[in-house]
């Protein structure tokens, strides 16, 4: 009975304001999933820390990549840092004071101790939030799963270790032959 109360050029505006809002959430939830997609396929988090209250946002792939179930688990930055070895935890509490203190980016490599076992390296880039005074209010950034990458330069560096020790204790030539550029490295 409201309904008709309206003119009807007002009920026609109103249902076609609607269904252009439908069409808009609609397009929202797609990007989402778009995005959604290219965070867990980089194996890339997003974090939000309010400096003021204390709150932290994690995405969902944040709890994945430090393999802490999202229901189990109170996202907040002393529950985090509990997750460092002690050596990390105070590099990374630097790291974000000196953040704090400048108009640097937030960059920082570490490890963590997932909860169901195992060593995981992780890589945080983020930047400070400052209000209209220059004072810091939040960080944001992102939490990205760098382990692969760690452990691939780790073996390069024991392979090359391993190559200058047979070489200094032996007698022969070893070489490497790039056969595409036809270079030979000694």
């Amino acid at each position: 009975m409201c309904r008709n109360m309206l003119p009807k050029k007002k009920r026609v505006t109103k249902k076609i304001s609607a269904l252009s809002n439908l069409g808009t959430l609609k397009d929202y939830h797609k990007s989402q999933k778009r995005l959604s997609l290219a965070l867990y396929s980089a194996r890339l988090g997003i974090w939000e820390a309010n400096l003021k209250t204390g709150d932290v946002w994690w995405s969902d792939n944040v709890h994945k990549i430090l393999g802490i179930p999202k229901r189990n688990f109170t996202v907040s930055y002393e529950s985090f840092m509990k997750l460092l070895p002690p050596e990390h935890q105070e590099m990374v509490s630097d790291e974000i004071k000196k953040c704090l203190n400048s108009d640097r980016k937030f960059f920082v490599q570490h490890r963590i101790k997932k909860p169901a076992g195992g060593i995981r390296w992780i890589e945080i880039v983020g930047k400070v939030i400052r209000n209209r005074q220059r004072k810091p209010i939040k960080m944001t950034g992102s939490t990205q799963d760098i382990t692969e990458i760690k452990q691939s330069k780790l073996e390069r560096r024991e392979w090359e270790t391993r190559c200058k020790i047979v070489a200094s204790s032996s007698s022969q030539v070893i070489y490497d032959q790039d056969l595409v550029a036809g270079t030979i490295k000694w």
